[in-house]
Parts: structure tokens; sequence; C-alpha cells
């Protein structure tokens, strides 16, 4: 399109000089002289050009400043305050673990140190942390408390005095993309036994921000028969109340650690390296769990990611692992699982016939799976079965394909009873 000159003009003498030029112009039609030379003559003279001539026609639009890109910005707040585990390989279910006192809080750092990064350890005492290895931003220590001297009392004091920060620093530390929050108690001390209740709580306040309908399980160890008095007396208290929230559906699954049992698989271990064996053994053995059954059978016996939560809603659950060396015969294998089921690292002292899901989980190289035929996966279930009294037991059990020694096998048992 081709450039005009605006036809407006401004005048250099002002509005008092257009007024006498209007009425010079008026007087020469008056006196007859209707020539259009003299009116355009008038007003050439009384109008000229600016210097610049303003144009009616922009060639290019001007630069705005720049605005976010909405399509960007909505990508980046749904990623915002999502949280990556940094282990290897997948999962089935997103796991989020909250340690409370110095027991929980190392059993959260080997699960730190597994990979997971939905992470936060909450204490009375900062000397209690110091060993840990996850990150200082997921250690949190309630101010004006140095320790709870074993006294459920004072840690109950001080969850529910920093109630509102420990739930912002759940938001901090957990993130948003969270399946289950798996809190983790020593039993019989101070701070984790006064603050496990809170800690649920805050756990289900959380997911009620977020507007998910989230999992709170609990993983409690158990004091050593050494201890005496009130540590026991405490430690049962808190089970007990645990074993009820259980049963209201406020918390599943419930794992309870013997730590004596543990003992008396390694009496031999140094106490310097006993108690970090136990934590690797707890939280290893759930790890497998909840990696191998994001992972598909090569052989067509799956334990996939809906049976590991069905298993996880069980309520009181249980778990073990051993290896075989070689399977020799058809009954190797329901030998080996019928002894792990029964002699769990965990807890001695559960009712197993009351059981509503056991699963199985057999993983092996593949000379050894080889090995495995028809016939011994069939004993191996018919064993399970009889172990268990309750006509509705489901039995799941996966086959797998790793490069490991030897044949490793893990068992869990979930909606078991305590012995009265």
């Amino acid at each position: 399109m081709s450039k005009e000159k605006n036809i407006f003009m401004i005048s250099k003498r002002g509005s008092e000089d257009i007024t006498g030029r209007v009425q010079k112009i008026i007087r020469s039609i008056k006196m007859g002289n209707d020539r259009h030379d003299v009116i355009k003559e008038t007003l050439e003279n009384d109008f000229v050009e600016p210097e610049e001539a303003v144009e009616n026609v922009i060639d290019d639009i001007p630069n705005f400043d720049e605005l976010p890109d909405m399509t960007e910005a909505a990508q980046a707040a749904e990623k915002y305050g999502v949280i990556e585990d940094e282990k290897p390989g997948k999962t089935s279910v997103r796991m989020a673990f909250v340690g409370g006192g110095q027991a929980g809080a190392n059993l959260v750092d080997q699960c730190w140190k597994l990979g997971y990064r939905r992470c936060l350890a909450v204490n009375t005492a900062y000397q209690d942390m110091g060993s840990l290895s996850m990150d200082k931003s997921n250690q949190y220590v309630l101010e004006g408390f140095n320790g709870a001297g074993k006294n459920p009392r004072v840690g109950k004091e001080a969850f529910e005095k920093h109630y509102e920060n420990i739930l912002r620093r759940f938001h901090k530390c957990l993130g948003k993309n969270v399946e289950r929050i798996m809190i983790c108690i020593g039993a019989g001390g101070g701070s984790g036994t006064g603050g496990a209740e809170t800690l649920i709580s805050v756990a289900q306040d959380f997911f009620k921000e977020l507007g998910i309908e989230g999992r709170i399980g609990v993983i409690v160890t158990t004091p050593e028969k050494t201890e005496k008095g009130a540590v026991q007396k405490n430690a049962a208290i808190l089970i007990n109340r645990l074993n009820e929230r259980v049963k209201t559906g406020d918390i599943s699954p419930l794992i309870i650690v013997d730590n004596g049992q543990i003992a008396r698989f390694f009496p031999g271990e140094s106490i310097a390296n006993f108690y970090p064996k136990a934590n690797q053994i707890v939280c290893g053995i759930f790890d497998r769990f909840n990696t191998i059954t994001a992972y598909a059978s090569p052989i067509g016996h799956n334990v996939d990611g809906a049976d590991y939560k069905e298993l996880l809603m069980g309520g009181l659950m249980t778990y073990g692992q051993c290896r075989v060396d070689e399977i020799k015969n058809d009954t190797t294998l329901a030998e080996a699982m019928v002894k792990n089921v029964k002699n769990t690292l965990l807890c001695p002292n559960l009712d197993l016939t009351s059981a509503t899901n056991a699963t199985c989980l057999i993983v092996a190289n593949e000379q050894q799976l080889n090995k495995i035929t028809k016939d011994a996966v069939n004993k191996a279930i018919e064993s399970l079965s009889r172990l268990f009294t309750n006509p509705d037991v489901k039995i799941h059990l996966g086959i797998y394909k790793a490069p490991s020694k030897g044949v490793n096998i893990c068992t869990a048992v979930s909606g078991v009873k305590n012995r009265e």
C-alpha cells in the first residue's frame, strides 16, 4: 500500500491567526469575490507542513514486552512440586517415607540410600540426625526441645506444637506426586512414640490439601527384651493404638519389626553394624516388592501393581526373604516358601491363619528358572494354601528373571493378627 501524507497540518500562528484568516475569506465572499484561488491561497499561506510529516499507516508493529506462554506456564505449573525418585528401574507405587524420632529417621535414611527422594525425618534432637545421609533440607528438628528423654508425652507435645510447620515440610519434602506415605517409628522411646499419631494426622491433612485419596502405612520397630519397664509399656500402648487404627482403616499396612527377632538371625553381628543391617533388611525387602511388581514376568507368572496395592491394603502385614542356592527337585521351591513365611524376619508373634493376602516373588537367573517345573509351582501354591485357614485368602505368585545368585524368594502376608 502506497504511503499518503496526512492532510491535517499544524498552524504556525495558532488559533488566533486562524480566526483572522477565516474572517478575511468571509469578507472576500461578501464583496462578491467567489474565486476559489483566493481561498486556496489564503489557506496555503496560513498552514504549512511540519518539518517531519506524520504518516497515517504504520509499516511495522512495534515490539511488545514478552508475555509468558500460557501453554508452557501450564506445563511448568503441572510439574511444580513433583519430586522424582533417583533409583534404577520402575516402581509400582509412588512412595513417601516420613520418620519420627531416631529409629524412624534411620529407617527413612535407608530408603533415601535406596534412591527414594520423597523423604522427611522429624526429631527433637539435633545430635540424632548427625549420621543421616539424606539432604539437610529433608531433616527437620523441632525447636524448643533437646530430645524427649524416652518420654512419649514430651514427644507428643513437641510434634503437636509444630503441627503446622511439619505439615508445610510434608509439602516441601514429599511433593504432590505421592500415592502412599509410610510413617516410620521406633516404639518405646520418646519422640517417635509420642509423635507417631500426630504424624498420621499430618499425613491425612496433607492428602486433603492435595485433594487426593492417598494412603498411609506405618512401619514400627519394637524394643528388644533387654529394655524393661516403661519402654516396653509405652511400646505396647502405641502398637495397640496402631492396631485400632488398622481396624478403622486409618492406616494400612502396619508392619511391626521385632529387632529381637532380627538379632536372633545375626547373633554375632557387632553393635555398630546391627541396626544398619536391620534397617537394610526391612527397607530392602519392602523396596523389592515395590520394584519387582512394576515389571512383567517373562513366563507369565505376574504379581502386578494392582496386586501389590491390594496387598498393602490388607492391614497388619509381615514379610521375609530367603535364598535357595539351587532348585534340586519339585519340592525345593515349596519347602523354601513355607519356611520363609513361618520364619519371618519381622515379627514372630503373628497368627498367619487369618491372612487375606499372601504374595510370593521368585527371582532367579535364566539357568535356575529353567529348572522350575510346572509341578514345582503347583506344589508351592498348594503348600502356601495349607498355611491359611481363611477360605477367601488370595495367593499371588510371581516368577521373574534377573541376574542374581541362586533363587531369591520374597514373601509378604497381610491381614494377619497379633496373637493374644
